[in-house]
């Protein structure tokens, strides 16, 4: 049976944390949200993680042999 898990991430790192999850075939959630900010007298619209530092992956732990 598949579960859900939160992995935590390195700073500014997200992305590349989903990248090489999906590379090994996980599947994986990382709820975001965008927001309107000011930047240098611009607005600029941002993404912005939900749960800042965690991203979720789905996988089986039965079929797992802990080393």
């Amino acid at each position: 049976m598949d579960r859900w898990f939160a992995a935590r991430y390195r700073a500014q790192l997200a992305r590349w944390a989903q990248l090489n999850l999906r590379a090994q075939d996980f599947e994986t959630f990382w709820p975001t949200y965008r927001e309107t900010v000011i930047r240098r007298n611009r607005r600029v619209v941002v993404e912005r993680p939900v749960f800042h530092g965690y991203l979720f992956v789905k996988f089986d732990l039965s079929g797992w042999r802990w080393r």
